[in-house]
């Protein structure tokens, strides 16, 4: 690509959140325009008016060499938008299980290598935020339920994630189980079974699974669930 004038690589739009061509570059698969843009405008952090930077736009990419090329240059991958989502939120939300896995793996082997900066942040939210609650109040397992995930629902498991994460008192302190058993999706309840979530937490009403999947009508869940006793 041509760039007349440095500056023009960090142009704001006016409307479509004032997002610039690094974000932009950061979507695109192809990592080579995001590599020449912050060659010559090397502003890895820039914000668009919901304050996401070049890193949430590449954790959204269909592919993972944007997002790689900026860990590679040190990134923060725990910073978090306006609405409290890091770039892991972000990349289970698009479904984009190769991105999480990729932030999930750099945030371990940053965390093997000591850093006490690091090490507190990971004590508090967990590798690359794994454990933080967005502004909606779901944690990055919540949303891969919701969103019908699995792919991205497995490898947070296989990161840790907790089973049995509860959203906020106000929201109905719902388990990512219960939320798979309003939603209907088979798949996803068996796999969190499968990892030990359990089949008998109660909400903030003291409502089961059981009780969630049979007042949203979703009889497959409701049968393989009596199933398991």
């Amino acid at each position: 690509i041509k760039i007349n004038r440095a500056a023009s690589a960090i142009k704001k739009t006016r409307a479509n959140f004032m997002i610039t061509p690094i974000h932009c570059a950061a979507i695109n698969p192809n990592a080579k325009y995001l590599k020449q843009l912050l060659n010559i405008m090397p502003e890895y952090n820039i914000l668009d008016k919901y304050e996401r930077r070049p890193i949430h736009f590449a954790a959204a990419c269909e592919g993972p060499e944007p997002l790689e090329f900026l860990l590679s240059k040190q990134v923060n991958f725990n910073d978090v938008d306006r609405g409290g989502n890091s770039p892991l939120h972000i990349a289970v939300i698009n479904g984009r299980a190769i991105n999480a896995e990729l932030l999930l793996r750099t945030a371990k082997e940053k965390a093997a290598a000591n850093d006490a900066e690091d090490q507190i942040i990971d004590e508090k939210f967990g590798l690359a935020s794994i454990n933080r609650m967005n502004k909606s109040r779901f944690y990055p397992l919540h949303l891969a339920v919701l969103n019908n995930h699995l792919n991205c629902l497995k490898v947070l498991l296989e990161y840790g994630a907790d089973a049995d994460a509860c959203t906020s008192t106000s929201s109905g302190k719902l388990t990512p189980l219960m939320l798979a058993c309003q939603k209907g999706y088979l798949n996803i309840v068996s796999d969190l079974i499968d990892h030990g979530a359990k089949i008998e937490a109660r909400d903030r009403f003291k409502r089961t699974p059981l009780i969630h999947a049979c007042m949203c009508g979703n009889a497959n869940v409701v049968s393989y669930l009596l199933r398991l006793g």
